[in-house]
Parts: C-alpha cells; sequence; structure tokens
C-alpha cells in the first residue's frame, strides 16, 4: 500500500499504540531508532517479541482509523497492512483458547 505522509502518521501512531499496549510494553519509536538494519536498509524489528489480546488491537487499531475519518475501504487497507507489518503478535493464550475450542 503506498502511502502519503499522513497516512504514515497514521500507521506510525497505530503502531505505537499497539506496542504501548503490549507485553511486554515498549515505545516503538525506541524499537525503530534501536533496531538494527539489514543489508536493504530496512530496520529489523522482533515484533514477534511482543503480544497483544486481539480485542485490544481491534480496538486501538479501530480508534485511531475512525478518528482519521478513514472511508471504508481505507480501513480495511490499514487493518490488513498493520497485521501484515510489524504489529506485535496475538496473545498466545488466546490463540491457545481458540485452538481448544475449534478441536470441541
Amino acid at each position: 500500500m503506498e502511502m502519503n505522509n499522513k497516512e504514515e502518521l497514521i500507521l506510525r501512531k497505530c503502531y505505537v499504540e499497539l506496542f504501548k499496549h503490549s507485553t511486554p510494553s515498549v515505545d516503538f519509536n525506541w524499537l525503530v531508532e534501536t533496531a538494527p538494519t539489514n543489508e536493504f536498509g530496512q530496520k529489523e524489528i522482533d515484533f514477534m517479541s511482543y503480544e497483544i489480546d486481539p480485542k485490544k488491537f481491534d480496538e486501538i487499531v479501530e480508534t485511531i482509523l475512525t478518528e482519521a475519518k478513514l472511508t471504508k475501504m481505507k480501513k480495511k487497507m490499514f487493518k490488513t497492512t498493520i497485521l501484515l507489518g510489524c504489529s506485535p503478535k496475538y496473545s498466545s493464550n488466546v490463540v491457545n483458547s481458540i485452538t481448544t475450542e475449534i478441536k470441541k
């Protein structure tokens, strides 16, 4: 998804809030600043070391995207970008309970 400056700020705000509410809680800006850079000039953030409750994830993203007054289509594009990007993973206890329910 190609973004303009306003959209990049919205995306960054989502990441800041998601990592602030993750376990362990961390400052996303600090993560980016201190992350090593690979041979392609990309920051390598160990985002899989952080977990967030899916409900909290949805609440944070929905609040920020609604405040930004994005269309439904843009909201879906942002949510997909965030989920496929460097967001914290869903809490393992939630994933385990979903797996248990599926097995029943």
